[in-house]
């Protein structure tokens, strides 16, 4: 696999490329200092009660005839991009896959092949004949700037802010849109308990400015 040399980006890309392939996606909680790639430090990263749930209603749009694109919608700091990684991991640990799998983020690239081999790259252009393939999976961050993907016919999922101006182009064409959830009060607690130590008063003074955005509430 190609590497990048002398950017504390790129390598963590290879460290992410290498890891995610072998990630526990069983596991509510995954403490990694790769995802997501840029992070640059240990982070401990919660699996919501409501990824497993939007990963079968994404499968079932993936599997209707008319269109394989879809928009994932939400609010800044709630979990969309993590989410692109479970997405990624889940399929990559799946037995006997046939289909390679590009992920999107920050401007970064990776293409995972079925053979168990990875490659980056900076544009989406680059990855154009996998991209062109119907059973190939594109995972992406609208706010990555990678390029647009309207032209690809293979599966994709694409998360944006709820702005038209970031995801209105690629929303006329023919994608299903589905939605990411705020945080509930229960869960922001579970997590707050689970991998934070952050206090019950410090925690209850955020929720009260930032509600349901785990990001400004417990990050």
């Amino acid at each position: 696999m190609p590497e990048n040399t002398g950017d504390k980006l790129g390598l963590n890309i290879l460290k992410f490329s290498r890891d995610i392939q072998h990630v526990d996606t069983t596991k509510t909680v995954w403490e990694s200092s790769w995802l997501p790639p840029d992070s640059g430090s240990k982070t401990k990263l919660y699996v919501r009660d409501c990824f497993k749930p939007l990963l079968k209603r994404l499968r079932e749009a993936w599997n209707m005839p008319d269109s394989h694109h879809v928009l994932l919608l939400g609010t800044p700091g709630t979990g969309k991009t993590f989410f692109l990684n479970y997405v990624a991991a889940t399929l990559l640990r799946e037995s006997g896959r046939d289909d390679c799998v590009v992920i999107a983020v920050h401007g970064e690239l990776v293409c995972f092949h079925p053979d168990g081999t990875a490659n980056t790259a900076s544009e989406l252009k680059d990855f154009n004949d996998v991209l062109s393939r119907s059973d190939a999976v594109l995972l992406m961050d609208m706010y990555g700037g990678s390029g647009q993907p309207f032209a690809y016919n293979c599966k994709m999922l694409v998360t944006s802010s709820p702005n038209v101006k970031r995801y209105g182009d690629f929303a006329k064409h023919r994608c299903q849109t589905l939605h990411m959830p705020l945080w509930s009060t229960q869960e922001l607690e579970k997590f707050r308990t689970t991998c934070t130590t952050i206090s019950e008063p410090a925690f209850l003074e955020r929720h009260f400015h930032w509600g349901g955005v785990i990001r400004w509430t417990l990050g």
